[in-house]
């Protein structure tokens, strides 16, 4: 009977005829729905049976800002002793839910005959249900059955054990340090197991124990978690709310989220707003970072098998706890009705995992997930990732609008940017493309570099007497929205550094030798040091007695001084790791990739093993990524944001220049499997994210040397060596350079003993040669390819690296004196 506390009296129910005539079990897809009975068992204090009637005790919050305890007890004739008590509870929770929402019990459970509603509703009805249960006939025979439902008591109280979190939905919030609401658990003060027994005993009591009864405070939630809780796969891309559309407040909701994430690491939709706030901010190489962390996250909720299954689940269970319960309640009901069509396409849940937490994950969160992971890769121009997840979420959302849509955008985008004039398969598509290389508004680690020009002369003092660094004036790299620059145009000046002489330098002089550990080897086999890459001599040499491993495994190193060098910058997080074969014996056309990618490995290493973060690394702190220098508040545009037409995807990055190399295997998917084998957790560090390995490959990318590795005999595959040398790259690059580099364990600088020549078509105007050597005063050129290549393949070579073409003086002289034909 369900006791109303003030109220004196009684509404009983037949449980049989009311539960058989309103939901009935469908036996195709009875496990299901069993599951979803007993998660609604979450409401439930107190379970006890006594003569054969079950009692049933929830702590349920009022209309009003009290908590109330009303206690059903109910009968069940089920041939399951499981099914029996988990279908009451569910009844149970019927009728407390009709007292609360003012809804009839037949119209909670969907019942449609009249006979079956006339039966439950009617006081006489109630009152001829509880003089059944109350009978000594009825008595005697529930007494033989009392084992039966005392065993399937205790499976009952594992599944109210393990989903007893969820009551946390009924306690007030208390804000955190950082001004969010979040939820807070509070103590309940329940009756005592004594007190339990005579509530048993004593069914008709009337009077209502005031100790149950607990203020319930307005919930209000704002901020960041408010966004979070109001996630809905019923939203679309195009809802934005007013601040969404203005930098400022974009960038400061990606400061919170990033907060938010450091107390809720494992929160999915934490990850899908922090995809959606990338999205609105012009960042959909981000946005592709961020969604793929909430897609591992929901992998990691559906399998109870995986590392982060209790962390997910517990997280997503916080959010849910703070949802609308009615929709709550509705989400259930509707998993107690799913049909046997949405079972097979969805899967069964794993049998340990939380079946609200499955329901609200597939139902929201996971459908969000692959739209903005989609949507991303589309935008940036990964054509072939987007197609391949699109398939994924199809698969499960087939009548998804959104999905259907951006599937058809992929191929109108794919096969607009094909140079193949027939129409080519998926696996020939695009999947990179060009993303803004800058100072991220949230990247606090960019030093000062022309403010720091004692701390840099000291290091370059130890390389270079001979050398120091200055200021310099350089001409302004920026691409334009299309990623192309306007060399036609005269360039902006950017202030930058350089390298200039402290005295006259001759012809072959060493002015620069320099070791570095931020090195990378793409050959599995190659005999090099691991530290230096510097070739390892012959066994059967002398100079062979040098060669040392590390102790713990295999890893050979030229010198026991580039052994100890390793173990204090980065060899203990890869020591015994399983990352050997990672970007290694690639394709020539993946060469330079699979370098940047290792390079990006050893940052990682060395950042993990100094326990720092990887931008406050020495070897890469100073170094400039090329990065646009144009103010974001002036130049920033809300971006579009739609994928109805191929030329939209050019408008996605808020009018900035896309100058970085961008895809989604080499800055997303391949450093987290990197950082998964190192044993570090993707999800709590959050100095490992795709925005931090877009900084470092954009410094790289800029100032990395390559080089053939030293085994001979062989055709030409592709770099296969490369390094970063902090001094060195403080060189900036010219087609006219007064030094050649060298690299084979240091690196080298020597001045050059001849200049080329800067060509001239144009009638009437001199080639031009310099002298060589180097005055006092005169800044050391370097350069990043092979000057004796024409101006346009040299600045076709050199985009990538410079982040624009080539405006050094030759560039633009040749350029200026280049006739057509000649």
């Amino acid at each position: 009977m369900l006791r109303i506390p003030g109220h004196v009296g009684t509404c009983g129910l037949c449980y049989k005829e009311a539960y058989r005539s309103s939901v009935p079990m469908k036996s195709n897809n009875k496990k299901r729905r069993l599951r979803a009975a007993k998660t609604l068992a979450e409401f439930v204090r107190v379970v006890q049976v006594a003569h054969g009637r079950l009692q049933i005790a929830c702590d349920f919050p009022d209309r009003g800002l009290i908590c109330i305890r009303y206690t059903v007890l109910l009968y069940t004739t089920s041939s399951s002793a499981v099914d029996a008590v988990s279908e009451c509870i569910v009844i149970a929770c019927g009728l407390i839910l009709s007292r609360v929402s003012g809804l009839s019990v037949g119209s909670m459970f969907n019942v449609t005959d009249g006979a079956a509603a006339n039966a439950i509703s009617p006081m006489e009805v109630a009152h001829e249900a509880v003089d059944q249960l109350m009978s000594p006939e009825r008595e005697a025979h529930d007494r033989v059955r009392m084992d039966e439902y005392a065993k399937s008591l205790q499976d009952v109280d594992a599944a109210l054990n393990r989903l007893k979190a969820t009551l946390a939905s009924y306690k007030p919030f208390e804000k955190s340090q950082n001004g969010d609401e979040s939820s807070h658990a509070y103590a309940d003060s329940l009756p005592s197991p004594a007190a339990k027994q005579a509530a048993v005993e004593k069914p008709q009591a009337a009077t209502k124990d005031l100790s149950t009864i607990r203020e319930r405070p307005q919930l209000h939630v704002t901020g960041t978690w408010k966004e979070v809780l109001d996630l809905r796969s019923s939203s679309t891309i195009s809802a934005q709310k007013p601040e969404d559309r203005q930098l400022q407040p974009l960038a400061e909701a990606i400061r919170d989220i990033s907060r938010q994430i450091d107390e809720n690491s494992y929160c999915a939709p934490l990850y899908v707003l922090l995809a959606l706030k990338y999205l609105f901010a012009g960042y959909p190489d981000l946005a592709s970072g961020a969604a793929y962390k909430a897609l591992l996250l929901a992998d990691a909720v559906q399998d109870a098998a995986d590392e982060y299954h209790d962390r997910a689940c517990e997280a997503m269970r916080k959010v849910i706890q703070q949802q609308p319960l009615v929709e709550r309640i509705s989400l259930l009901k509707g998993e107690l009705h799913a049909d046997a069509k949405s079972s097979s396409r969805l899967g069964e849940p794993d049998e340990e995992t939380d079946v609200e937490v499955d329901v609200w994950l597939r139902e929201h969160y996971l459908l969000l997930t692959y739209r903005m992971l989609v949507r991303s890769l589309i935008l940036v121009g990964c054509c072939r990732s987007a197609h391949e997840y699109s398939l994924q979420g199809r698969k499960l959302y087939p009548q998804d609008p959104e999905l259907e849509q951006l599937q058809r955008a992929i191929s109108a985008y794919a096969v607009a940017k094909s140079d193949d004039e027939e129409e080519s398969g998926p696996s020939s598509w695009l999947d990179r493309g060009m993303v803004r290389r800058e100072v991220y508004p949230w990247n606090d680690y960019e030093p000062d570099r022309l403010n720091e020009l004692p701390q840099l002369n000291v290091l370059m003092e130890k390389v270079a007497p001979q050398l120091e660094v200055k200021v310099v004036d350089l001409p302004e790299l920026t691409g334009l929205a299309n990623g192309q620059s306007d060399a036609g145009s005269d360039p902006a000046i950017s202030t930058q550094l350089g390298v200039f002489a402290k005295q006259d330098l001759q012809p072959n002089d060493i002015v620069l030798d320099e070791t570095s550990m931020l090195t990378a080897n793409n050959k599995l086999q190659d005999a090099l040091c691991d530290a230096c890459s510097a070739d390892l001599p012959d066994l059967g040499g002398d100079d062979a007695t040098g060669i040392t491993a590390c102790p713990d495994c295999e890893v050979v190193f030229c010198s026991e001084t580039c052994l100890e060098a390793a173990m204090e910058s980065y060899h203990p997080a890869l020591c015994g790791m399983d990352v050997e074969a990672i970007a290694k014996d690639v394709p020539p056309a993946q060469a330079a990739d699979s370098l940047y990618a290792l390079l990006l490995l050893r940052a990682l290493a060395m950042a993990e093993t100094q326990e720092c973060h990887p931008l406050e690394l020495s070897e890469v702190k100073y170094i400039w990524g090329d990065f646009h220098s144009l103010a974001l508040a002036q130049h920033w545009q809300s971006p579009q944001l739609e994928t109805s037409n191929s030329g939209a995807v050019d408008r996605h990055q808020a009018n900035m220049p896309r100058t970085l190399p961008f895809s989604f295997e080499h800055n997303v998917r391949l450093p987290f499997h990197m950082l998964e084998k190192m044993d570090i957790d993707i999800f709590t560090s959050q100095m490992y994210d795709v925005w931090v390995f877009n900084t470092l490959y954009a410094k790289f990318r800029g100032t990395a040397s390559a080089r053939l590795s030293g085994l001979g005999g062989r055709p030409i595959r592709g770099p296969e060596v490369s390094a970063v040398h902090p001094m060195w790259c403080l060189a900036n690059h010219h087609c006219d350079p007064n030094v050649s580099w060298d690299w084979g364990g240091s690196i080298k600088f020597k001045v050059l003993d001849w200049r080329p020549e800067w060509a001239s078509t144009r009638a009437g105007v001199e080639p031009v040669r310099r002298t060589p050597g180097i005055k006092k005063g005169e800044e050391i050129l370097n350069h990043y390819c092979d000057i004796r290549l024409p101006v346009h393949e040299r600045r076709e070579w050199m985009v990538g690296a410079l982040g624009g073409n080539c405006m050094c003086e030759r560039c633009r002289f040749e350029e200026e004196n280049h006739v057509e034909g000649k």
